[in-house]
Order: structure tokens, then sequence, then C-alpha cells
């Protein structure tokens, strides 16, 4: 059985290539309009048939950050992860501003949470190649 396209294939594969990083179903959800069951299910099937890239999970991590509704997982993508430090530390934007999205993270976990801990699941994400 062949590779059987949705119209929804190509608002997905347009979401991946419009980001520099790989995304959680969630979010390509949120990104897309569909839900996330849906997008779960055609992302398996493009990844199986070879359209996109799977990325094993990992471990998801939640932090007490003060100042937001807990908890946070920290995103991928360093203009999220800067809009986190100047919505709960305006002050110290400057501090993150030249880093990388991995120094901003540690930045992050380092100074401005109160508690790291495991959510104990894993996630899966989808880039394009």
């Amino acid at each position: 059985m062949g590779y059987d396209k949705k119209p929804a294939d190509d608002d997905i594969v347009e979401f991946l290539k419009s980001i520099d990083y790989a995304a959680r179903p969630a979010e390509i959800a949120d990104a897309t309009g569909y839900s996330q069951n849906y997008v779960t299910g055609r992302c398996r099937v493009m990844w199986e048939n070879d359209q996109i890239q799977r990325e094993q999970g990992r471990y998801i991590v939640g932090h007490d950050i003060p100042g937001l509704d807990s908890p946070v997982v920290l995103p991928e993508d360093r203009k999220s992860l800067v809009e986190i430090v100047k919505s709960v530390a305006p002050s110290r934007v400057s501090e993150v501003r030249s880093k990388s999205a991995d120094d901003i993270r540690s930045f992050i976990r380092d100074e401005l949470a109160t508690d790291t801990y495991p959510l104990g699941n894993r996630k899966v994400s989808y880039a394009t190649g």
C-alpha cells in the first residue's frame, strides 16, 4: 500500500519548514489548526513513508518559574526562550540576548527556576529533511 497524501500533510510540512527545530505534534497542531490526534497520526504516516524525519523523544522536564504557570516545559526555539526571560526577569534580558538556545535554557534552569523535576513521559518530534 502506497502513501496516501492528505491535504493536511502539505500544511504540516510547510510549518516544519518554517521553523528551525523539530516540533512536537502539539506544536504542529496549534500552528496548523488540526487536532493533535490527527497531526500525530499524519506525522506517523509521513514518517513511515519517508516524507518527514522523526526524532526520538526524551524525558520531559518541568520547571517551576515564579510568574509562570507550573510546570513550564522549556521550548526548543531561542525566540520563545528569550520571551520567557523577558516575561519573568525583564532586567536580565541583556544577559541572554546573544546566547544560544542551549545557553538560555541553562540560564533559565540555573537562574530563574526554583525547582526542576521530570514529568515522566517522552516526546517525539518531527522535522523536514
